[in-house]
């Protein structure tokens, strides 16, 4: 596979990325992330043979395309320099370095602009990917130590802090981007070092090596940058499913006790199409669960528990069973037990486990055997005494 081959996919995979996650520009944590993709996009795009003609054709600049690339290439390297204070740095230490980065990057960039006006409009001979030609110091010369001086500082101290920050994340997704961020900048250190010793040597093979070291710099960022930026949205898309499968448990305990809930419920369809605040939607249904849980089990008597557990097979079971039983008692009217049963004693010791737990009594809750159980009238499997 060639370096174009590889730009053009990073392209197809980079663009659908930032389209579907412009809100994130919205959130602090993930802005950084999507302003670096975008200009990483764009750098790849203004690479593309079509794209560089265009270019070309419509400002009659000779090598203004090597301009824009290395201008756009020194604004992701300084916003990835921020992600990395960001994520390795209280706010204020983060603040202060992130500023400088900024002011040396505007620096740096108002530096090339003037060196390649320079260049230009003096006429100076260039080689290929804009190299000087060796022999000389020119403001040529003076555009590649200001940009790959610039490169070395920020690229350098961005790969360390990724480096030293993999150990700290616990989230896998997080891991993998930040060791995919953390290959990307090393590798351009390696880059870095083939440009230097291009600018002293007319070999052929250390621009085109250069090509291809690149090629992991962009895979890495784009990699890093795009699991980072979906992580939320699929947590989103998860928190979604999870808080429809408990829909139904929820529903029936709603309809029974409708003071548990926040919200009124919606149809289950028009639940199934709420995408939006997923995450609190599913905490919000795992409270009133609880809740409802902890209210009906006033309605089970103790001779209809211990029929129950003999009866089925695990505690999900046992715990969606007594809570159809409850559900039939409080609809037809019976009173409550003088001594409720302690029976909301399963569940998780956080917001995931105690999801587990509902999750698993939620299928339950369909399962042919407790619906089998609970079919019949319910003087069947329970008991008028009252303890």
């Amino acid at each position: 596979m060639n370096a174009d081959t590889i730009r053009i996919v990073l392209l197809c995979c980079s663009w659908p990325v930032i389209l579907l996650r412009i809100p994130a520009v919205r959130v602090a944590d993930q802005s950084l992330l999507w302003f670096t993709l975008v200009f990483q996009a764009i750098g790849l795009t203004v690479l593309q043979a079509p794209v560089m003609r265009a270019i070309h054709d419509l400002t009659g600049v000779p090598r203004i395309e090597s301009l824009i690339s290395s201008l756009l290439a020194s604004v992701v390297t300084v916003f990835l320099l921020r992600v990395a204070l960001r994520i390795s740095s209280p706010d204020e230490v983060s603040a202060r370095w992130s500023r400088r980065a900024a002011l040396y990057c505007a620096a740096t960039i108002v530096t090339m602009i003037v060196m390649f006006t320079l260049v230009t409009t003096q006429h100076l001979p260039t080689r290929e990917r804009f190299l000087p030609v060796p022999g000389g110091f020119t403001a040529h010369t003076v555009y590649w130590i200001a940009y790959l001086t610039y490169m070395v500082v920020t690229t350098g101290a961005t790969a360390f802090l990724f480096w030293r920050q993999i150990l700290k994340v616990i989230t896998p997704v997080l891991r993998v981007a930040l060791v995919a961020l953390a290959i990307a900048t090393t590798s351009f250190l390696i880059f870095l070092g083939l440009r230097v010793a291009a600018l002293f040597s007319t070999a052929s093979l250390l621009p085109e090596l250069g090509v291809y070291v690149s090629s992991i710099y962009s895979i890495g960022v784009t990699t890093g940058c795009s699991l980072a930026i979906i992580m939320p949205l699929s947590r989103s898309v998860a928190a979604w499913w999870r808080a429809n499968q408990l829909y139904s448990l929820w529903r029936a305990l709603y309809d029974a006790l409708p003071q548990i809930a926040l919200h009124p419920p919606r149809s289950r369809f028009v639940d199934a199409l709420m995408l939006r605040d997923s995450r609190h939607r599913l905490n919000r249904r795992i409270v009133e669960i609880r809740d409802g849980m902890l209210i009906m089990r006033e309605w089970i008597t103790p001779v209809a528990y211990e029929r129950i557990v003999e009866a089925m097979p695990d505690e999900a079971a046992a715990t969606a069973c007594w809570l159809k039983q409850a559900l039939n008692a409080k609809a037809q009217g019976e009173e409550r037990v003088a001594k409720p049963l302690d029976l909301v004693r399963q569940g998780g010791v956080d917001q995931e486990t105690e999801r587990r737990w509902l999750t698993a009594v939620a299928k339950a809750w369909a399962s042919p055997l407790v619906v089998a159980y609970n079919a019949p009238t319910a003087a069947e499997h329970s008991t008028n005494v009252r303890y």
